[in-house]
């Protein structure tokens, strides 16, 4: 498993996300577009930190995480992408990744390289 954290919108995010995108049925809150323009005209604004998380396996599936991380109350929140704008939220995958290894390990690699945080709060979730 490669982890990849991206912290802006670059252009290789750009990239592997509009691939995916090509190639899979996505709502409109998973659609890079809708993503980046929420991130820039609300997410910012309210100072939130970037954690958009790519895993890909071997055989180059990928599953995209579109987290950010946000005070709330005093505390650092890992959430979703989207605040109270979208009705729901959903990882974003080329293909079911069924059988990972190791998961405690490879979150292990994830949060070392995440934005400092205190909880993950997990909202509008959808199959």
């Amino acid at each position: 498993m490669n982890i990849t954290i991206y912290k802006s919108f670059s252009r290789s995010l750009h990239q592997t996300w509009k691939e995916l995108e090509k190639n899979i049925e996505l709502s409109i809150f998973q659609q890079f577009n809708w993503q980046k323009n929420w991130f820039k005209y609300i997410g910012e604004k309210q100072n939130y930190k970037l954690n958009i998380i790519i895993i890909e396996d071997k055989n180059s599936n990928k599953v995209i995480l579109p987290f950010c991380v946000k005070k709330k109350f005093g505390f650092k929140v890992l959430s979703f992408l989207g605040g109270n704008q979208t009705d729901y939220n959903s990882v974003i995958y080329s293909k079911i990744i069924s059988k990972i290894e190791n998961k405690a390990i490879i979150w292990d690699q994830i949060q070392n390289q995440l934005e400092d945080f205190d909880f993950i709060e997990l909202r509008n979730l959808i199959n």
